[in-house]
């Protein structure tokens, strides 16, 4: 996967719902925007926002669209270019993107995006699972 310095471009982007460009996105258009234009794959949209009940669970959308993805055990070594999925409000509806030294980067309501600690006491009880685009 990349390094840290290659993941510096994703960060500051302004949040915004279903957007999925350099100036706006959500986290799961971050996740989509960095796995298009550093890894060539290119993922589902989601067609509803991600904070909604309503929605597909974004874990479910990773395992469902039967893409080439892995469950990683939370206690094995994360890598660099993993998504990891957050649990917000009761059921998985965040995603990150690992970059090292338990560290993500991530979109989040009223934030630009970001890197920050998912093992701090802000994400680490929050952790539904980390995949592995193989």
């Amino acid at each position: 996967m990349n390094n840290i310095s290659d993941i510096s471009k994703y960060v500051g982007i302004r949040f915004l719902e279903h957007g999925r460009s350099m100036h706006s996105c959500d986290c799961w258009g971050l996740v989509y925007l960095y796995y298009k234009h550093e890894l060539g794959v290119d993922l589902p949209l989601l067609k509803s926002y991600p904070h909604t009940k309503a929605r597909p669970e974004i874990a479910g959308i990773i395992e469902a669209e039967k893409l080439n993805w892995s469950k990683v055990d939370k206690s094995e070594n994360i890598k660099d270019g993993d998504v990891i999925v957050l649990n917000i409000s009761g059921f998985p509806a965040h995603v990150g993107i690992c970059v090292g030294r338990g560290r993500m980067l991530h979109a989040y309501q009223g934030t630009d995006s970001c890197i920050e600690s998912f093992t701090g006491p802000r994400w680490k009880n929050r952790i539904e699972g980390v995949y592995r685009y193989e």
